[in-house]
């Protein structure tokens, strides 16, 4: 199978532009969280870090990604 990579790659999608776009998206989301006091700044700062260090791990794999997949670190 192809990676997410490739595919961005296909239909012409920067792939540091998608990252950032989606770490921007997920930022916004967890400063939400934050101003409503469901989360923690530090908690929102542990969070989109994960976010971002997976997706660049798991962007340039091939294949599909499955529940099971995801799990596995």
């Amino acid at each position: 199978g192809k990676s997410l990579a490739d595919i961005l790659t296909e239909h012409n999608v920067d792939v540091a532009t998608f990252i950032d776009t989606a770490v921007a998206q997920a930022t916004e989301r967890a400063n939400t969280a934050v101003a409503n006091g469901r989360i923690t700044q530090e908690q929102a700062d542990q969070l989109i870090s994960t976010f971002r260090n997976r997706l660049m791990q798991r962007i340039n794999q091939a294949g599909p990604l499955n529940a099971e997949s995801a799990t596995t670190v």
